[in-house]
Order: C-alpha cells, then sequence, then structure tokens
C-alpha cells in the first residue's frame, strides 16, 4: 500500500513480508506491524536476518508486515501525514485479518516514538504497542554519560538544523543523523571496522556491504517534519507532559492508549538510554494507582550490555527478548492492570534449543525510577527549550526566508554531494577516475591471495598498532563527552 496515493500524501509504504519456503503463517492469527526509525538511513534493521523480529513473527505463525519509506518525502510533507497513513495502513491490515485480534505494533528507536503517537491518536487500531530502544522521555540520562542529549545546547538548539534543511531547499539531510551516530563510537566507526574487514576479507567482505549499504543510504526528511520533532520531542520533550499537538486542535495524550504498552531498553544503548525509554511513565502518569484505574498494562525490560543496534539486529537478543514478548502476549493482555518489569533468566540449553523462564515483578513508579537514575540536572533543559524557541522565532524572521529564496535544487544538491559522509565514500568510489589503479591491485592481489597463513610477528605488530589507533579515538571521544 503506497502512502504516496492517500489524501494526504508521504514517502510510507506498507509491505507484506512474504515468509520463507517451509515457513507457514495463518491469517487468524495477530498480525505484525513493524515500523523502523526514520533516523537518517532506510527501513530494515527490524528484519535484516532470521533471527530478528521479522523472523520470530514468521516462526510463530503470525502474517508479518512492515512500514518503510522511499528516501524522499513528499513536498511539505508533516508529521501528522506519516501518522494518518500509518493508520490507514492498520485499517488495511484490519480489513484483510477479520478474524484475528487486532495487530501488534513494533516500533523500532525513533518508530518506537511514532508508535506510540499512532497508538494515542488512534487507540482503537492497535494491539499491544513495543517500544525498542525508544526515546521518550528527551531530557533525561546520567551526567556526562549520555552526551547526545546535550548536542541542542552547546550548538544553539533548532537553529543549524533549519539552517540545514533551507540550504538543502527545504529537505533536511539524513546524513547529518548517521554523522551524530558515528561520532559516538569514533574508534570503531572509523578505523576497526575497515581493519576487520580486511582482517577477514576471505568472508566478511558480504556481511560488511550489506551493513554499509543500509549504513550509507542516507534519508532525506522535510522542514516541517524535523521542526515538529525537534520543538515537540527531542529538544522541546513535549510528548511525556501531553503538552504536543500532532496538528491544531488534535492534542497527543498517551494516557487514552488503551492497549498493553512493552518497553525494551539496554545499560549499553549510549543513544537511548534507559533513563530516556521509561521515564516517560513518571511522567504521563500521577502514580501506578493512575496505571490501574485506566486499565492500563506496562512492562518494561532492561538489558544489562547490549548496544542500540544490537536491540535490533542482535541474533541472541531476538532469540531471547523479542521471541518471549511474542510468546507472552497472550498472558500480558490477561494480566491484572499495573506496572510490570518483564524478566527474562535463562534455564536450559543453548542456541535455538534454550529455554528460558518468564516471570513479571509487579513494579511501583518510583522503584522504577531507582532503575534509571536521579532527575535533578533535567530542569535545565527546559531553560535549553526556551532558548531554542527564542533564537528558533529570530530565525525565521530574519535569516530563514532569505535563504529560502536563495536555493534551488540544484543548490541544494551540490550542499549534499559536499557532505563529508558522501566525500569520504565517493572519494574511493569507482567513479573517481584516480581509482584504477587499487582495482588493478585489488586484482592481482585476489589472484594471489593465500587464506589463513600462519601469523607472523608482522601480525602481532600489526594489531597493537591497530588498537592504538582505535583507542586514540577513543580518548578524544571520552574527552569530548567528559
Amino acid at each position: 500500500m503506497e502512502g504516496r496515493n492517500l489524501p494526504r500524501p508521504c514517502n510510507y509504504m506498507l509491505l507484506k513480508i512474504i515468509p520463507p519456503e517451509g515457513t507457514e503463517v495463518f491469517d487468524w492469527k495477530r498480525p505484525y506491524v513493524i515500523i523502523d526509525p526514520r533516523a537518517g538511513h532506510g527501513a530494515g534493521i527490524g528484519g535484516f536476518k532470521d533471527d530478528s523480529q521479522v523472523g520470530v513473527a514468521l516462526r510463530g505463525g503470525h502474517p508479518v508486515y512492515f512500514v518503510a519509506f522511499h528516501p524522499m518525502p513528499e513536498p511539505h510533507q508533516e508529521l501528522s501525514h506519516v501518522t494518518h497513513a500509518e493508520a490507514a495502513f492498520l485499517r488495511e491490515i484490519i480489513s484483510r485479518h477479520p478474524d484475528s485480534p487486532k495487530p501488534i505494533v513494533v516500533g523500532n528507536c525513533q518508530g518506537g516514538w511514532a508508535t506510540a503517537i499512532l497508538a494515542a491518536v488512534y487507540p482503537d487500531l492497535v494491539g499491544p504497542i513495543v517500544l525498542n530502544g525508544a526515546p521518550m522521555s528527551y531530557w533525561s540520562g546520567k551526567m556526562g554519560q549520555d552526551p547526545m542529549r546535550y548536542s541542542a545546547g552547546l550548538t544553539g538548539g533548532i537553529v543549524p538544523a533549519l539552517l540545514s534543511a533551507d540550504l538543502g531547499n527545504g529537505v533536511f539531510d539524513g546524513a547529518n543523523l548517521v554523522q551524530n551516530f558515528e561520532m559516538l563510537n569514533p574508534g570503531r566507526n572509523w578505523f576497526r571496522k575497515y581493519y576487520d574487514l580486511y582482517t577477514t576479507i576471505d568472508s566478511g567482505e558480504e556481511r560488511y556491504l550489506e551493513f554499509q549499504k543500509w549504513w550509507n543510504g542516507f534519508y532525506y526528511m522535510t522542514e516541517e517534519e524535523f521542526r515538529w520533532i525537534l520543538d515537540n520531542l527531542f529538544i522541546g520533550n513535549k510528548l511525556a507532559k501531553n503538552e504536543a499537538f500532532l496538528e491544531p486542535g488534535r492534542p497527543i495524550d498517551l494516557k487514552t492508549i488503551k492497549s498493553p504498552i512493552i518497553v525494551f531498553s539496554s545499560y549499553g544503548d549510549n543513544i537511548t538510554p534507559p533513563d530516556q525509554a521509561l521515564n516517560w511513565i513518571a511522567d504521563t502518569y500521577t502514580d501506578d494507582a493512575e496505571i490501574e484505574i485506566l486499565g492500563q498494562r506496562i512492562l518494561y525490560m532492561l538489558h544489562d550490555q547490549v548496544g542500540h543496534l544490537g536491540i535490533f539486529v542482535s541474533s541472541s537478543v531476538a532469540k531471547r527478548e523479542h521471541t518471549q514478548v511474542a510468546s507472552t502476549l497472550k498472558t500480558i493482555e490477561a494480566m491484572p492492570p499495573g506496572l510490570y518489569k518483564l524478566q527474562i533468566e535463562e534455564q536450559k540449553g543453548k542456541g535455538c534449543d534454550a529455554k528460558f523462564k518468564v516471570s513479571f515483578a509487579r513494579k511501583t513508579i518510583d522503584e522504577m525510577l531507582l532503575e534509571t537514575g536521579e532527575r535533578d540536572e533535567e530542569k535545565a533543559f527546559a531553560g535549553v527549550a526556551r532558548f531554542s524557541e527564542s533564537w528558533e522565532d529570530m530565525y525565521d524572521s530574519t535569516i530563514g526566508p532569505v535563504l529560502k529564496t536563495m536555493n534551488s535544487s540544484q543548490t541544494a544538491e551540490v550542499t549534499r554531494d559536499l557532505h563529508p559522509m558522501r566525500l569520504a565514500n565517493g572519494a574511493f568510489a569507482s567513479t573517481n577516475p584516480f581509482m584504477f589503479w587499487p582495482t588493478m591491485a585489488a586484482a592481482a592481489v585476489k589472484q594471489n591471495h593465500k587464506p589463513n597463513m600462519a601469523k607472523t610477528p608482522f601480525h602481532y605488530w600489526e594489531e597493537m598498532v591497530a588498537d592504538s589507533i582505535e583507542y586514540g579515538w577513543d580518548a578524544l571521544k571520552d574527552m569530548r563527552e567528559a
């Protein structure tokens, strides 16, 4: 189903996943709908492998639908257009599965807050919702540990994003977001992954290219979309406080969500730490008694160490956390209203044969907050939000209108081509005429290369130098974050 053809067009689309040969799905089983993040990349992170959210649902016999998107948004596309399109997708799915319960909607990272907004605006269309590594409380985090939340206060609030969009002829370049992610782990992203590629060149090429083509396939947003996201979410933090409006006259009230909410976060995630994934519960509800009075069931899971991408693409997480959530949905829906912690303990067996014990511990909001940490410094972020609003007003009345009249699609294309993330790839592309000699050298090396050679002292020296380079980049990152 194509979102471009809807009354309020957007670049989203609904895909139905065709199960692999030998896997049977049943139309009467609850459909799974997976909404991937639009954070600079394309969709697909929820279904890269067989051991993924998609694979887990298919093996359970569930029909699986995937909400994806085209690289370029429709002209003047707004976030409300996306939400209404997702609602239209759900109506289509419900009509195709009249004998099944309402779809379970899984939101990954930024797809998580999009899922929460969808469930709040259209509560009658969704079944249980799962928020995986999804930022919902944007001012939360531990002092000096979660650096991305400080960026708005240190770089001028929303103005740099508006400036980037105006230089792009009204389109915000997703390469800026990907660059921010890379700066969180420079040792890995700027050196180690290339070193690992050549260390395992006989077996690692396909895996490397599969990920890199997704990671460097930059997608775009309109200025209207990105402005709403920053004003209401990442800088304004209005969603959890029920102060956000999807459009004039249409408030977003998270208390209207009727279906169970399952939140999955990890202490190893430095993009969406548990504080940002969970503290919205304390902001939205007065206390745990209100959760019960409203008939709501909220469950949260905490992983000890997996990183942000690992929440979505790790095989071990798919086999353990995602599989157990899928297998306990009926239990979750039958539970008394309240706040719970979902705990998974490995019982016996290994790999695909591992059996897990799942338990539900009743929690109060105060007990949950003990696991996320202090919130005293969040008051300073309100000052940053007000500062950003003031600069936004000044920009919109001075520089912004001038830039809008000066730019064109041609100048925007040149600006995008000169982005460091594209230049870094383009410099080594086959379209560069000076790259003819590595092409010839690669053919010669491939012909004479002997795999699995015994290690020499030079190999150990090489590994020591590689470790030193990675540690050097990470030391600079640690200084910046401190």
